[in-house]
């Protein structure tokens, strides 16, 4: 389990839940994985900037002016986490160790960062299977019904995540 006590979503400001479903989705399974079922208080933030490491860098910067300090941020994708771990730096704060950092969609980029970058693996090869077939479904039977599916996702830890802290001091 991991420490989540004050976790926060960092997003995009350009891409809105309604145009950007997906985004939102992958903060709430981040946040999930992280919480480990604890309860704990989480809040979104959201940046405008052309760049996505400069949305986490920028976000991150306004997350850090005020107290208190989250213990864990949670971003849309690896490369908003990199920029996440630049301004943890310029704080002094060393990501993985005072302020846990996650990511998602599992790319090269989480294993080079330093600490290694826990993240979310998808399975896009699924996705696309899955979603394949649902077109030629429909194609074939135009009153097929809607279906919901779920593609599982998975949880990658790695270096960036602080263990949970327990009052007796045991992780």
């Amino acid at each position: 389990m991991l420490s989540t006590d004050r976790a926060v979503w960092i997003e995009r400001t350009r891409n809105p839940d309604a145009t950007n479903p997906q985004g939102f989705l992958a903060g709430q399974l981040v946040l999930t994985a992280l919480r480990a079922g604890r309860r704990s208080e989480s809040r979104r933030v959201s940046v405008e900037a052309s760049d996505e490491q400069q949305v986490g860098y920028l976000a991150t910067r306004s997350i850090l002016a005020a107290r208190p300090w989250p213990t864990a941020i949670a971003s849309g994708n690896d490369r908003v986490a990199h920029g996440v771990y630049e301004a943890l730096r310029d704080f002094g704060i060393s990501p993985g160790r005072e302020i846990s950092v996650a990511g998602f969609n599992d790319t090269l980029e989480a294993v080079i960062l330093h600490p290694t970058l826990t993240t979310v693996r998808v399975f896009p090869e699924q996705i696309g299977r899955k979603l394949a077939e649902q077109i030629i479904s429909r194609i074939e039977n135009a009153d097929t019904a809607p279906e919901r599916v779920v593609i599982p996702t998975q949880l990658i830890r790695r270096e960036s995540c602080l263990a949970l802290r327990v009052s007796n001091g045991a992780a």
